[in-house]
């Protein structure tokens, strides 16, 4: 049987059996399975009577020596906060208080904590270009206390270089569409990256118009929108509709007016 299953009964050890990892204690017609270094933790020797209380101990300190084993399992493939790592040890071993002692354990140890888990996710979202208030907001949504997150520090140089490599990935992304359209889904997408208004702005400035290909795409979406009126209303009736609907594309009422005005004039009488 395993230690675990004893429960409010005092045994006297017969004999001990130690493997590599785990050990038996032998009492008249029970044989106990357990941890190897719990024989060395309690001193365990034959003859020895272990009582309730002594056997309630050594299931919290395998649970414990457990809980030790899962963290450092899992924090060896990824970081985690240590909210995070609490809740998922908690569910493993079943038992709060021996995850968070094990917690504080790895802790004094310095193999885990939250400084350790900022600096591996802010070097990841530096690495892929994402923006300081992406990464300020992801940390407070894992739990990190605001006092730390307020420690980190941000290089305004880099940023904008983050900014202006992120841009380069993704200026190409929305060239189907009119330039006021493109400059918004890049603004947009910038924003959610994490950029501020100002470094976007600056970024979106340098965004290079091409007028024979803006005029162009104009005149497609005109004979679009005129298709899909010319069935339902006539005159300025028809050339209001067809404008509003330009305008809620992304062009403006002057670069309209500019590129289909002779036909405005001429054929949208009443």
């Amino acid at each position: 049987m395993l230690l675990e299953e004893l429960n409010d009964i005092t045994i006297v050890i017969n004999s001990i059996k130690v493997k590599k990892t785990s050990a038996y204690i032998f009492s008249n017609d029970l044989k106990i399975k357990l941890k190897a270094s719990t024989i060395e933790q309690f001193d365990l020797k034959v003859g020895m009577e272990l009582t309730p209380d002594t056997i309630e101990q050594m299931k919290k300190y395998e649970l414990k020596v457990d809980a030790l084993h899962y963290l450092k399992s899992i924090i060896s493939k990824k970081p985690y906060t240590e909210i995070q790592l609490i809740s998922k040890c908690s569910k493993k071993i079943k038992n709060a208080q021996i995850a968070k002692e094990a917690l504080d354990e790895l802790k004094k140890q310095k193999i885990i904590g939250d400084s350790d888990y900022i600096q591996s996710y802010v070097d990841y979202f530096n690495d892929h270009n994402f923006g300081k208030y992406y990464i300020l907001d992801y940390l407070a949504a894992q739990g990190i206390e605001k006092d730390k997150i307020n420690e980190i520090e941000f290089d305004e140089s880099f940023e904008i270089e983050k900014a202006w490599n992120y841009f380069g990935s993704i200026k190409n992304k929305y060239i189907g569409t009119n330039f006021a359209k493109q400059k918004k889904k890049i603004y947009d997408s910038m924003l959610r990256r994490g950029f501020g208004m100002q470094i976007i702005n600056d970024v979106i400035s340098n965004l290079e118009i091409n007028e024979e290909d803006e005029n162009t795409k104009l005149l497609k979406a005109y004979k679009k929108a005129k298709a899909k009126y010319e069935e339902k209303f006539q005159g300025y009736k028809l050339r209001n509709k067809i404008v509003a609907k330009l305008i809620t594309q992304g062009y403006t009422y002057e670069k309209i007016v500019d590129v289909i005005g002779e036909e405005s004039e001429d054929n949208y009488v009443d």
